[in-house]
């Protein structure tokens, strides 16, 4: 079985330009390995022959302290609280809104973003009659300061 796993971690220490990560492949073909690795090296060259070394640093420093990797711990902590919230706080008003539709789906997904199921139609309407602003796939900021 060929797998490939990308990484990022930039998101998780709020580094976004520091592109820090990694890339695996799991290739049980002696010729599939060969055009993987001929393409990676292409593109590393290309695109990080000379890679920020900083972001790595800060990670490293971070995680190597005991009570920087505690502190961090806590800080990550409170920010997935502060998502499961918003995420909480929007399914109430829509409900006090008694507005159409079964909204369980926020309470159910997790992460900062969440898939709203509108077509672009919708999307479209919410942002030119309401401001709501979102992706044309229905995906939004849950994070993100959302009503009064």
């Amino acid at each position: 079985m060929e797998i490939v796993v990308a990484t990022s971690y930039s998101k998780n220490f709020t580094i976004y330009g520091e592109r820090v990560g990694s890339l695996h492949f799991t290739v049980p073909s002696t010729k599939n390995r060969s055009k993987i690795l001929s393409q990676m090296s292409y593109y590393s060259r290309a695109e990080v022959s000379t890679p920020p070394a900083f972001g790595a640093a800060i990670i490293t420093a971070i995680l190597s302290s005991p009570e920087l990797k505690e502190q961090w711990l806590r800080e990550l902590d409170s920010c997935a609280q502060r998502v499961k919230e918003m995420r909480t706080a929007l399914y109430s008003e829509l409900k006090t809104l008694q507005t159409p539709g079964d909204w369980t789906f926020l309470l159910k997904q997790v992460g900062m973003f969440s898939y709203t199921g509108f077509t672009v139609e919708q999307v479209r309407r919410l942002r030119e009659e309401w401001h709501v602003h979102l992706l044309d796939t229905g995906r939004v900021n849950i994070a993100g300061r959302m009503f009064p």
